[in-house]
Formats: C-alpha cells, structure tokens, sequence
C-alpha cells in the first residue's frame, strides 16, 4: 500500500513540474542556436516551435502550422463571437472558412501537429474544421482569470498561453502553458529560453505531450475581443463578413474563388489612411466574385461601408418552398415569410410585439428587376419605390383584409380583396398560385408598415436616393 502511495505521489509532483513553451520565432539564426542548445543538452527539454522561415521537418522539435495573417479573419466567418454589437446577430460562413482554411494548408503544405493564428476564435461551431485536418490543438489565446490551461472539443485541445517576457514571468506562475513571441515583440528570447531550459527540476514538453499529461484544463471560452484602431476597420470587416455569409450557400467554393476572395482583405490596414478611398477597388473585386456565383450584386456594396456602419437587419432565406426574411435585431417585424401550402401560397408576418392595433402593412412585389417596368408608388403615402424594383403586384392590408393590386400601363389596378387572419402577433393570408405565375420565391421583396404617427418601418433599405429598395 506504501508503495503504490508513493508511486502516486511521485507522479503527481511530476506532473506539477511539467511545462509547455510555445517560442514563435522566423530568426534561422535564434532557431538554429536553441536546437544546438538542445544537443548540448542532451535533448533532456523539448518545446512547440511557430515558425514562418523554419521548414525542417527532421527535427524531433514539434512545429505548429503558422497562419501568419495580420487581420482578425475569424470574425468575417464567425461574427456573432465577435463582441461587435452591430454584427452579432449576422449568419456565419462555415463553408466558406473551411474552404479558406484548406487553402492555406494544401498551398503551403502545413504538416504541424498544432495550429496558431494571432487572432484565434476557436468554437463549437468550427472546431472539426481543424479536426478535420489533422490538428491535435489549436491555439486558443492568451489565457486570463477565466481561460488557462486547455479546453476539449472531442479530442480537439484548444490551449491557452501565458505570456513570456522573462524569466521572472516563467518563476513566478503557476501556469503550465507559454508563450514567447519573438515575432510580435521584435526580439530576440534566446538567451531566455537557455535559462529557462537549462533548469533541471522541470520537465519541458511540446504541447501535444503537456496536453495529455498535464491534468489543467477549462471549459470557458475567452471572447478574444480585437480592438480595432479605426472605426473604418470595424466597419469593413462588418461589410466582408456580410458579403461572405451570401456566398456561404450560393457559390461553389473552390480554391479559384478562394484566390480571388483573399484580396479583399489585403486593404484591411490600409484603411485607417483617411486620404485614401479604396472603396472602388474593393467594390470591383466584389462585383467579380458576385459574377463567379452568377449573384446580382446587393445594394449595399454602393453604400459608403468604409465610413458608416451597414446594419443588416434581416436574414434572407430562399428554397424550392418557400422564402423568409428573418431579423437580426429588436425590429418591429420579427418575420415574414411566403411559403407553398397545397395550392395556395401563405403569406405570414409575424411581429415582435402585440401591440399592432392601427398598422397598415403594404408588400410590394418586384418580378423582374428592370427600371420602370412597373409601379413606383407606394399606395396611398408619399414614398417612392427605386425604379429599378418597380413592382408588379401589391397587398395592402388594414390588419382586417388584404388588399391585392395589380400595376398597368399608366397607374395600379385593384384585382380583389381578401381575408386576414390576425393571431396575436401573427398577421397571414392565402392567394392561389394561378394569381402569381412564375417562380414567385425569386423575386423581390419591399415590406413597408405604417403607424398611427405615419412612421415608416419594414423591411426595406434606403438607396443613395431615399426611395425604398429590397433587402437583397
């Protein structure tokens, strides 16, 4: 009994003095001083190396796979763990980020047990990209009162750093995991790491090792919330990442894309530069990757995005069945969707309030996308429609019936009314489908409602003009 105790113990004060040190490092000469180090050494200490300059695969040293990209990328693909109030709600683009992810690796041929990018945002909902791939960790971020150690998302470690700056630093933590970054800092931690290294009463490993022995570990997620240095910044990474979501399910992502999807990030840290205007060039390499996905190019990309902040309200959603615009945020229209039902089509809006007593709901329904093809007017009110999405057909309702209009050559025409019913906060009505012919789930949608004060909501956005455009 004495003797498996004292196995225990011994064990148990092993594992308080392992440690794990993650030097990210593109000095051949540093690099090739420390592995000469770890001869001298006996290799008795081993650690994780993150390198851009070194590819020798020979070495018994672990490399981490080194996404060395200086712009918070993962947000584009995954905005609602952004901490950005404005984006939270927008959709992700998981098949656009694993198809950018691959890109990286087939073409720079990674082969690292571990991943590591500056601006990490490992989740739930991309864990398995990197799984996918081969990585045993990830590199979760610096860790803080509530992240240290390493988290598990099914055999997936995302570790998280202590950050190194001396000796003193290593002594004085009771951490396991580390980090020396001699590339963000511009320095050089070789003397460091000798020291460091040198001392005989730890056991030094590459995390792949630490993270299977080292009994330290957490479940909390870190935001990583990046500071931006311009507002510009923030609201160009808001525009790719809307722009991204739309290709999520409407492209084939190929690696061709990819290449021609990159640039558009390569302005990023230009942008704080007030006297430049990239807007034109960044508006090009859209309207090509629109053309690559046969899309029409969404109003949004003529806004001014670099200077003001573009909030998408709604989420478009379209199959064979069926279409819906759900909302983003606290709008009055919580959402409205046109669904087949045998054979009839289902209109539905559905608010995010009871108190709906005294709206007027018009829908404007533009087939074709061609100016002036059809009416401008909104019915009984003084807004404009932009003439390109002239509609076609029109309902109007009180809350009580539904009215169904018709454009013609000179002005609308009335075709019938129709019954509402009205459920709480649910206003919905049927139409046959002989009374809309075509493939009504590809056309455009203007949803404008008006209040007792006459206040204008819905969904809809403002063109440079002020008339009422569709959501795209």
């Amino acid at each position: 009994m004495i003797f498996i105790f004292q196995i225990i113990l011994s064990s148990f004060l092993l594992a308080q003095n392992q440690r794990s040190i993650v030097w990210v490092s593109n000095s051949e000469s540093d690099i090739k001083e420390i592995l000469n180090f770890k001869k001298e050494k006996k290799d008795n200490f081993n650690f994780t190396l993150v390198s851009d300059v070194f590819k020798d695969t020979g070495t018994d040293i672990e490399l981490a796979d080194y996404l060395n990209i200086e712009y918070p990328f993962f947000i584009v693909f995954y905005p609602s763990q952004s901490g950005i109030e404005k984006i939270k709600n927008y959709p992700s683009s998981p098949i656009v980020f694993k198809h950018f992810i691959k890109y990286f690796f087939e073409g720079n041929k990674f082969r690292g047990n571990g991943f590591f990018s500056r601006y990490p945002q490992i989740d739930k909902d991309n864990y398995y990209v990197f799984k996918d791939l081969g990585y045993k960790w990830v590199y979760g971020g610096i860790s803080s009162a509530s992240t240290s150690g390493y988290s598990d998302m099914d055999g997936l470690k995302t570790v998280y750093l202590e950050v190194l700056r001396s000796t003193y630093d290593f002594y004085s933590s009771s951490g396991s995991f580390f980090i020396i970054d001699d590339v963000k800092n511009g320095s050089s931690s070789v003397n460091i790491l000798k020291e460091i290294f040198s001392n005989n009463n730890f056991n030094f490993l590459s995390v792949s090792s630490a993270v299977y022995v080292i009994c330290q570990s957490t479940s909390v997620l870190t935001d990583n919330k990046y500071i931006f240095k311009c507002e510009r910044q923030q609201n160009y990474i808001s525009y790719l990442s809307l722009i991204t979501s739309q290709f999520d399910n409407a492209c084939d992502i190929d690696s061709d894309f990819i290449q021609s999807y990159l640039p558009l990030f390569d302005y990023y840290h230009n942008l704080c530069d007030d006297e430049t205007d990239f807007s034109d060039d960044i508006r090009r390499i859209t309207r090509q990757l629109y053309e690559k996905c046969q899309k029409d190019l969404p109003s949004f990309v003529y806004y001014d995005f670099l200077n003001n902040s573009y909030v998408r309200k709604y989420q478009k959603i379209v199959s064979s069945s069926s279409l819906s615009f759900i909302s983003n945020s606290d709008e009055l229209i919580k959402e409205f969707s046109i669904a087949k039902d045998n054979e009839k089509y289902r209109f539905s809006i559905e608010f995010s309030t009871d108190d709906i007593k005294g709206l007027e709901v018009h829908i404007y329904v533009d087939i074709n996308k061609r100016r002036n093809a059809g009416s401008d007017s909104i019915i009984n009110h003084n807004e404009k429609i932009d003439s390109l999405y002239s509609w076609e057909y029109s309902f109007v309702s009180n809350l009580k019936n539904v009215v169904f209009y018709k454009s013609g050559y000179r002005d609308y025409l009335r075709v019938g009314v129709y019954k509402v019913k009205l459920e709480k906060n649910i206003l919905s009505f049927d139409l046959k489908q002989e009374l809309l012919p075509g493939n009504i789930f590809k056309w455009n949608y203007i949803i404008v409602v008006y209040g007792g004060s006459n206040k204008l909501d819905g969904i809809f956005e403002m063109s440079e003009n002020k008339f009422l455009a569709p959501i795209d």
